[in-house]
């Protein structure tokens, strides 16, 4: 169906903007219904295009399934492990608790394994939310509003993430999230339910040349795709015949507070240890530690480590290491030098003996870290420790410069 320049369709949500000439044939579709007047049947037909997008994002879906019989619902979901399901709303209102309400009736006649999954453009009101939220007892209902379906319909594959991201939200966390608030920049502050996690401190001890400990040594340096580090695992002294694997998880943390959340997280579920190290990058200088918590102080500390500089750049790139089971990995980034502290290119990245049999605690990080992208195990072209920078060098290296400065030192064990 092709459109006059006059005849684009808008997204009717407050002040919620999308490209409707996007490459994904089923979100062309969805902009395309924005024209039928009667709401029932612009459901049914977003009803179909949902099914082809589970579809292609290899779900079952039976349309019309007995499993909440006599009473019909638009379709279900099957998955490896979940049950969902799905009814699907186009009205001219937000979605009310009589909604849910009907969902719940549903669900009431399976086996109680099933989970409700509510599709509805104009998002739920107030009300339906208290109602999800405070009784979850007579059945779980996950929601996605229009800013969800804009993101499943233009690339299928994320409706995986947000089921297992909303059920989280509403089992773990209870509450509904909505992709509307996050467009909006209300992202739901994870840690301020649970106390943050000491972070551990370093094995290592920093010394400068007068036998006195300090907290890092810096020295001449740019930017670069390098880490300090003192012993750089070995993925491929195996064995076996082959290469390593790496494993990249972008990251969605926006500023500083994130990142230091998203080192919490990592905490939280036993990746950060106390012999890790970490690097950051400034114009013409370096700064080197050891320890989660010793870069957590470097990072929240960036205007006393920046002052003595003459032309700071506007940024920093980061990089901490640890070593891991099968390996290591590097949470890497850049962010902003000054007030906003803004993150970008956010990746944790790991480089493992192989594929992992059981990969129970990778699929965990993506879950933790809201990953926007499916993983893919990659083999290493080359052999880590052809291109990775062991600790031992670079010290050496800032040694012969004669590049210390008053904080610099060297690693006593």
């Amino acid at each position: 169906m092709n459109l006059n320049e006059d005849q684009r369709p808008t997204v009717a949500s407050g002040n919620f903007m999308s490209e409707p000439w996007h490459a994904s044939d089923l979100l062309r579709e969805l902009h395309a219904l924005r024209a039928i007047s009667n709401a029932q049947r612009r459901g049914y037909k977003l009803e179909v295009l949902l099914e082809r997008a589970f579809r292609q994002a290899h779900f079952e879906a039976e349309h019309n399934p007995r499993m909440a019989g006599p009473r019909q619902t638009d379709f279900a979901v099957v998955s490896r492990s979940h049950r969902y399901l799905v009814e699907v709303k186009w009205e001219n209102d937000a979605a009310g608790t009589d909604v849910v309400d009907a969902v719940r009736s549903r669900l009431r006649r399976g086996d109680g394994t099933v989970v409700g999954v509510l599709f509805t453009m104009l998002g739920i009101n107030d009300a339906a939310i208290r109602e999800i939220v405070g009784h979850r007892e007579y059945g779980l209902v996950l929601v996605f509003d229009e800013a969800d379906v804009l993101t499943a319909l233009k690339d299928p594959h994320e409706l995986d993430r947000l089921l297992r991201l909303k059920h989280d939200e509403l089992v773990v966390h209870g509450r509904v999230h909505l992709g509307a608030q996050h467009r909006e920049g209300q992202r739901f502050p994870r840690d301020q339910a649970r106390k943050s996690r000491r972070l551990p401190e370093s094995h290592y001890r920093l010394l400068n040349a007068d036998g006195d400990e300090v907290p890092w040594f810096y020295g001449a340096g740019g930017f670069g795709s390098t880490v300090f580090c003192l012993e750089l695992p070995d993925v491929d002294w195996v064995p076996a015949a082959g290469s390593g694997v790496c494993l990249d998880i972008p990251v969605a943390a926006w500023d500083q507070r994130e990142l230091l959340r998203l080192l919490d997280d990592l905490n939280a579920l036993g990746w950060i240890s106390n012999r890790g190290q970490w690097s950051i990058q400034q114009h013409r200088r370096n700064w080197h530690g050891t320890g989660a918590s010793s870069f957590v102080e470097s990072l929240k500390g960036w205007k006393a480590r920046t002052s003595e500089l003459e032309d700071p750049h506007h940024s920093e790139e980061f990089a901490y290491f640890e070593a891991c089971d099968g390996g290591f990995y590097t949470l890497s980034g850049n962010i902003s030098a000054g007030h906003a502290r803004r993150v970008a290119r956010c990746n944790v990245s790991l480089q493992l003996v192989g594929v992992p049999l059981d990969p129970g605690p990778l699929q965990q990080l993506y879950g933790r870290f809201d990953a926007p992208s499916r993983g893919y195990f990659r083999p290493l072209g080359s052999r880590p420790r052809e291109w990775c920078i062991d600790g031992h060098s670079v010290i050496s290296s800032l040694r012969l410069c004669g590049e210390f400065g008053r904080d610099d030192g060297l690693v006593g064990l």
